[in-house]
């Protein structure tokens, strides 16, 4: 028996050793297998809630920027009623203090268009801005947090930095320029507006009737009148940042070229000054401010003529009824244009449609996301 074990062992110790090296290679395989894939679903498990915590990151970010906005255009309504007094005008109107009624009443057509064409372009530039600043400063921040090196968007090459820490002071500095705009911006495109309103809307008479199609057609004048008096007046979505950035910053010519490295804070508000200015320069920008300012203009014809009924004309021809398109006395037109601008700014349908448009929360997300990628 043991002569049998003996000569099975010498006949397979081979075979034996083999086995148990194959074994135990294999036992290692194993383990070395589960280990990368335990590793593997731990990176992937901390990925997605790196992922899940920078999409809460965003969606507040986005809560902050609607709460803000929504302060600043307050702010700015009071700064266009006080540059743009219409109320105290019609005030004495109907209390019988001013003589000439139609001088009055011509005064507060223009106040009417341009009061209307200011809140277009200025809450449009204001959301615009707002979106911008708390987007870059928000890649910033979640960099910051993460531990993660960021990257600007911004075409600069000077610009790419990583591990930049803004401070709450700095923070504060930054989102000032949305307070400017609000403030001093907004007068700046009044201005613009006011000489572009006069040429167009100075001469139609008060007698005049306007349907929601000559509403149009005389803003889009107004809008497309680039050019009074040999003085060029273009749009305020070209050159935005004219109303954005104080009179010391657009005064000091080296603010806008890039400068490296950033030390301290004035070189990162400076930073953050460029990118601002890139990113409102940007065509996509651009495009948006464009179709913000023909929503806008197609908002306010539509709240025109939903005031409006359909009038039914009888033919001479053929004795049937067609329907002509309605229209508005002058006088009624310019008193509820300014009286548009009284509405809270939780009810304002304007201020509603600029928060829920897609096409700038698209921008926002992306610019947000070029601030807070991984290089």
């Amino acid at each position: 028996m043991f002569q049998r074990a003996k000569t099975f062992v010498q006949n397979h110790w081979k075979k034996a050793v083999v086995g148990g090296i194959v074994f135990q290679v294999a036992g290692i395989g194993i383990r070395y297998a589960t280990n990368r894939l335990l590793l593997h679903q731990e990176d992937q498990a901390r990925l997605y809630w790196l992922k899940v915590k920078k999409q809460q990151h965003f969606e507040n970010l986005e809560e902050n920027c609607i709460i803000t906005f929504r302060e600043l255009v307050e702010i700015m309504k009071t700064t266009i009623v006080t540059t743009l007094d219409a109320e105290t005008l019609q005030e004495r109107l109907r209390t019988n203090q001013i003589q000439n009624k139609v001088e009055a009443w011509n005064e507060l057509k223009l106040i009417a268009f341009i009061r209307t064409l200011s809140t277009i372009y200025g809450t449009s530039l204001l959301y615009v801005l707002v979106r911008v600043q708390l987007s870059v400063l928000g890649g910033y921040l979640w960099t910051a947090q993460s531990g993660s090196p960021g990257r600007s968007s911004s075409s600069r090459e000077g610009l790419k930095t990583s591990g930049v820490k803004i401070s709450p002071e700095l923070q504060k500095k930054y989102l000032q320029l949305a307070h400017y705009l609000a403030t001093e911006g907004i007068v700046k495109i009044i201005e613009c507006i006011k000489v572009k309103v006069s040429a167009v809307v100075s001469n139609l008479p008060l007698k005049q009737a306007f349907s929601g199609t000559d509403l149009e057609q005389t803003f889009w004048a107004i809008i497309r009148k680039e050019q009074v008096n040999d003085q060029e007046l273009p749009s305020p979505w070209k050159n935005s940042w004219k109303y954005i950035f104080p009179n010391e910053l657009l005064q000091d010519t080296s603010v806008f070229q890039p400068e490296q490295p950033f030390l301290n804070s004035t070189d990162i508000y400076r930073k953050l000054i460029c990118e601002t200015y890139d990113l409102l320069e940007s065509d996509d920008v651009k495009d948006i401010m464009r179709f913000l300012e023909s929503h806008g203009v197609s908002n306010l014809v539509d709240r025109v003529t939903d005031t409006l009924e359909s009038v039914p004309v009888e033919s001479s021809s053929d004795c049937m009824e067609v329907f002509t398109e309605p229209k508005i006395a002058f006088p009624k037109l310019i008193s509820f244009m300014n009286s548009l601008h009284l509405i809270d700014v939780l009810d304002d349908p304007w201020v509603n449609l600029l928060i829920s448009s897609e096409s700038v929360r698209v921008m926002s997300a992306n610019i947000y996301e070029a601030f807070s990628a991984d290089e």
